[in-house]
């Protein structure tokens, strides 16, 4: 072997170590740059996650405020249709009482015809009202006076709404006590 072949070999064999380091170490970077990228995927992966799982927790926080909104909304028009029944039929039980107890009823009024002597009734009480003009009420008196400008109203309707009005939060309480 001549010197120019041994230099040659020698330099082949530098190259091909040099080269080997070179493809070793490109293989442990490659390795190191693959493994960080899998750690930030993981990390990423539990972030999102993680925000999926919030998400769905909001999404459940916010379902279950509307869906209690709605039973309550649905209740309460419930109770409210209930009491409107329920004044209804005390409107329809004044309707119908007796000749006896309305005359009651209206001779107590009748007391208010000298400031008030122009009087409007049901015409089921206008046999027991003189001189009485008949309008749609169900039982009762409105009185008005000379002028015109002033009336009292002493209707069952006007008498059941005024209890209402002024009654309605005790009204509620008996009615639904135990639905609280």
């Amino acid at each position: 072997m001549t010197y120019v072949s041994k230099v040659k070999d020698e330099i082949i064999k530098t190259t091909k170590q040099s080269a080997q380091v070179l493809i070793d170490e490109a293989k442990s970077q490659n390795n190191e740059i693959l493994s960080q990228v899998d750690l930030s995927l993981n990390k990423k992966k539990d972030s999102i996650e993680r925000d999926i799982a919030n998400y769905s927790q909001d999404k459940n926080q916010l379902l279950e405020a509307e869906t209690q909104s709605y039973k309550k909304s649905k209740k309460l028009m419930i109770e409210n249709n209930l009491i409107e029944i329920v004044f209804e039929k005390a409107i329809s039980k004044l309707g119908n009482l007796s000749d006896t107890k309305r005359k009651k009823h209206i001779d107590s009024i009748l007391t208010k015809t000298n400031e008030f002597p122009i009087i409007f009734c049901s015409k089921k009480d206008s046999k027991l009202v003189k001189k009485a003009k008949i309008i749609n009420i169900i039982g009762g008196l409105i009185l008005e006076n000379k002028t015109g400008d002033q009336r009292v109203d002493f209707s069952y309707e006007s008498m059941v709404d005024l209890i209402k009005k002024k009654e309605l939060d005790t009204i509620y309480g008996v009615l639904f006590e135990n639905d609280s």
